[in-house]
């Protein structure tokens, strides 16, 4: 299985394209009935459960990734550009030592985390660490394999399937259980489902190499000099983009404002969710993309960032303070000091939707060192901002600290690939133009929603065609948005029948 034909540029953009409708499809299922489950969840454990459900999640998490030590993003990056030239035999050797670096490290380390911080009763402990560790160390090569070949449409898929059994068993351990401890539980065990079904659409000479561990020696050339630096810079990234000033918040007895910071940062991916989805298809297909046509990375580049930058801005503009209007309706009056919060968090989240794409492109060209450095500086500013902050404001101190974490992060993924790429700093700011006025739109309409005299379910839609009105102004004022290219390569990636509705509804915010 060596020799074979490698994928063309179109080819690469099909796949890419196909991948991402099926994950938009799974992502707007997955947020209809994770919105749903995230009220229930949120009310029935209440401020402080929620909060310590956060804590367990991020910790565990972070765990995770110190003891992977970047393999699984070496292991795509690496598969994916021998895949691409045909080296099937390649790619099926590094998954076996792969799955043996897993269960070396992974588990273990995962393993002893959770005997540390969680409290269960002993016999379903074992049982999580079982099949949510252990069973999924062995086989999570699965999804790996899915974004080797490019299969990000099958990963999609069945992601969908397993995110509806998964929050149909987290509603059953918050109404049953009650606590914090037992959701995670649950949530770690489902995990081992998604992976186990995904095999059914793994190459067979893959899937086989799948349950056969190797030891980890001589990997490829060049493959920890990329993974150690790159999985550090995950690690690092996890925490700046994760709800990190939650662990401080905890540590300073600070339970409440954990909670309330919990749920505005967890609302805030909810709304960004279709957009942050669309990085995972992004990466296989960058760095194919890169190994068969590099000339054509630039015109990508700005073509990625034109759409992002437009539609996270329109979902700012429209969507941002009609939510923050509805929270104390949605959550409980508990939450209401949340609202505020997740207005600014929300810009955050928007401007960390635009830079994940950046993120894809710089990993394409194998740049962990420099993602690394990116990251430290971002998490050195985030935490100055934390220890500085949150002894004096609290709540807005883990607010202000987590945006200046984040912009730090886009900020300068976004100068380092205009830069490299031959982008250019004019063309690349006018590329976001559309996100800036997104920003503004979003505070205007939250100005306009908070002093009108209505119930917030009236004054939330008020509010909400206040922002597009104003975000429409704003792309007409600075000549922003998408270009005819770029709108009839978006409307591809809408299902047959509702592409003539999209067409429509793209020329709002295309250029003339």
């Amino acid at each position: 299985m060596t020799g074979q034909p490698s994928l063309s540029r179109e080819e690469f953009q099909s796949r890419a394209v196909h991948g991402i409708r099926w994950t938009l499809v799974h992502t707007v299922v997955a947020i209809i009935i994770g919105f749903g489950v995230n009220i229930v969840m949120a009310r029935v454990l209440g401020v402080s459960e929620y909060g310590r459900l956060a804590y367990l999640t991020l910790m565990i998490t972070t765990a995770g990734q110190a003891a992977e030590l970047g393999l699984a993003g070496g292991v795509v990056q690496f598969g994916t550009k021998r895949h691409a030239r045909g080296d099937h035999a390649d790619v099926a050797e590094l998954l076996r030592k792969s799955l043996g670096f897993r269960l070396l490290t992974f588990a273990p380390a995962v393993t002893c985390m959770i005997l540390a911080i969680v409290q269960l009763d002993p016999l379903v402990l074992a049982v999580a660490i079982l099949l949510g560790v252990w069973v999924k160390s062995f086989l999570g090569g699965a999804t790996l394999s899915l974004s080797i070949e490019n299969k990000t449409h099958r990963a999609a898929q069945n992601a969908l399937v397993v995110n509806v059994l998964t929050q149909s068993a987290v509603l059953a351990a918050v109404l049953l259980a009650g606590r914090a401890d037992a959701v995670w539980a649950t949530q770690v065990i489902m995990a081992t489902v998604g992976v186990t079904l995904a095999l059914r659409f793994v190459d067979p000479h893959y899937r086989r190499a799948l349950i056969r561990p190797k030891l980890p020696r001589r990997m490829p050339a060049g493959f920890w000099r990329y993974a150690l630096p790159a999985g550090a810079a995950a690690i690092i990234g996890n925490l700046l983009i994760s709800r990190t000033e939650v662990l401080f918040l905890t540590w300073w007895d600070m339970t409440v404002a954990a909670g309330l910071f919990a749920a505005a940062f967890g609302m805030a991916n909810h709304v960004f969710s279709p957009a942050m989805a669309l990085v995972g298809p992004l990466i296989p297909a960058v760095s194919g993309l890169r190994e068969v046509d590099a000339a054509s990375v630039g015109a990508a580049l700005r073509r990625v960032v034109r759409t992002s930058s437009t539609a996270v801005g329109a979902l700012v503009a429209t969507a941002i303070a009609p939510i923050a209007l509805l929270l104390p309706v949605i959550y409980g009056e508990d939450y209401s000091r949340a609202a505020p919060a997740f207005v600014a968090l929300g810009l955050g989240a928007g401007a960390a939707t635009v830079g994940g794409p950046l993120s894809a492109f710089l990993q394409a060209r194998l740049g962990g060192g420099r993602l690394l450095r990116i990251n430290t500086t971002s998490l050195v500013v985030n935490v100055v901002a934390i220890v500085t902050l949150l002894p004096l404001i609290g709540l807005w101190g883990a607010v202000i600290a987590n945006l200046c974490g984040s912009f730090t992060r886009v900020s300068l993924l976004f100068i380092g690939e205009v830069r490299d790429t031959a982008v250019g700093l004019p063309g690349g700011l006018h590329d976001v133009l559309p996100l800036a006025a997104g920003a503004l739109s979003a505070l205007v309409a939250f100005g306009v929603g908070s002093v009108l005299p209505w119930a917030a379910w009236i004054g939330a839609p008020a509010a909400g065609l206040a922002g597009l009105a104003s975000y429409a102004i704003g792309l007409v004022v600075t000549r922003a948005g998408l270009e005819p290219s770029d709108a009839a390569v978006v409307a591809t990636m809408a299902p047959g029948r509702l592409r003539g509705p999209l067409a429509l509804g793209l020329r709002v915010i295309t250029r003339g």
